[in-house]
C-alpha cells in the first residue's frame, strides 16, 4: 500500500520523487509540488499515485480551471481509505481530537513522526517544551531582588510576576487565587525575567 508522488518532465524523466505508506505525507508532498509557482508554464507534471493507480496529476503548463490543474483544488482529491493493520497504540491519558493543518505542516509532522502525523505533532510539542525549559535559569540564588520574574515549577506550571523576598522565599500574588510563598531550597524551580 504505497503512495508515490513525483515530478517529471514530458519525456518521462523523474526529477523528484517521494514514496510513502502515509496518506497525509503523500498529500503534503503532492501539495508542496503543486504549489511551486516557479514551475508554472513549464512542460512538467506532478503525479500522485496509490498502488500504481493514478489519483491526480497536475500539469504546470495548464491554467486554473483546466482538469489537470490542481492548485487550489487539492481538497477535491479523493484518497482511498486505508486502514492500518491492528489497533492504533493507546497512550495513557490521551484523548482523540481533530486538528486542521495545512499541507506543509502535515508534511513536517509526518516527517517528524516517521510517517505518523500524530506522533510528529507529539514529538514537535516535546521539542518545543524542551526548548522552553532550556530558556529558564536554574540557579535560584541569582534571582534579582526587587525585579519581577516568572517561576517554572517542576510540574510545568508557570507563576508570573513573582518577587524575591528578603528571607529568600519567592512571593507570588496568586492571580486572584491567594498569595503563595515558595522556598527555593525545597522546590526545584527555574526562573526568567517577566
Amino acid at each position: 500500500m504505497t503512495y508515490r508522488v513525483y515530478l517529471r518532465d514530458f519525456d518521462g524523466q523523474i526529477l523528484e520523487k517521494t514514496i510513502t505508506t502515509d496518506a497525509s505525507a503523500a498529500m503534503g508532498s503532492f501539495a508542496s509540488m503543486v504549489n511551486r509557482t516557479e514551475l508554472d508554464g513549464q512542460k512538467l507534471l506532478a503525479a500522485l499515485t496509490y498502488k500504481n493507480r493514478q489519483l491526480a496529476y497536475h500539469r504546470f503548463d495548464q491554467r486554473p480551471g483546466d482538469a489537470d490543474y490542481w492548485r487550489g483544488r487539492l481538497g477535491e482529491i479523493s484518497l482511498p481509505s486505508v486502514r492500518g493493520v491492528g489497533r492504533p497504540i493507546e497512550i495513557e491519558g490521551a484523548k482523540r481530537i481533530q486538528v486542521y493543518l495545512d499541507a506543509e505542516s502535515i508534511a513536517i509532522a509526518s516527517l517528524l513522526g516517521e510517517g505518523n502525523v500524530s506522533e510528529g505533532i507529539r514529538r514537535s510539542l516535546k521539542i518545543r517544551q524542551e526548548q522552553n525549559r532550556q530558556e529558564w535559569i536554574r540557579e535560584h540564588d541569582q534571582i534579582p531582588a526587587g525585579i519581577k520574574v516568572d517561576i517554572l515549577l517542576p510540574d510545568g506550571s508557570i507563576l508570573r510576576e513573582c518577587l524575591l523576598q528578603s528571607d529568600g522565599d519567592i512571593w507570588w500574588g496568586g492571580a486572584g487565587t491567594g498569595e503563595r510563598f515558595i522556598d527555593p531550597g525545597f522546590v526545584d524551580i527555574r526562573w526568567r525575567l517577566s
